[in-house]
């Protein structure tokens, strides 16, 4: 399914495995984007400010 909730773990570990087997550096930054804004709105607060973000392989 395309639906539903997303891991950020498996965002991180996705773009990691794609780091590793060389895929052009599109993908890599695509998947490390998509990885940030799951972060942002999983961390949000519903003061509307957002928690720091972690120093987390997979992330940059």
């Amino acid at each position: 399914s395309t639906q539903g909730p997303v891991s950020e773990a498996f965002l991180i570990t996705l773009a990691v495995a794609a780091e590793r087997a060389r895929l052009p550096a599109a993908v890599v930054e695509k998947l490390q984007a998509e990885a940030r804004i799951v972060h942002a709105v999983q961390h949000a607060r519903p003061d509307g400010h957002r928690t720091q973000t972690p120093n987390k392989p997979g992330i940059k």
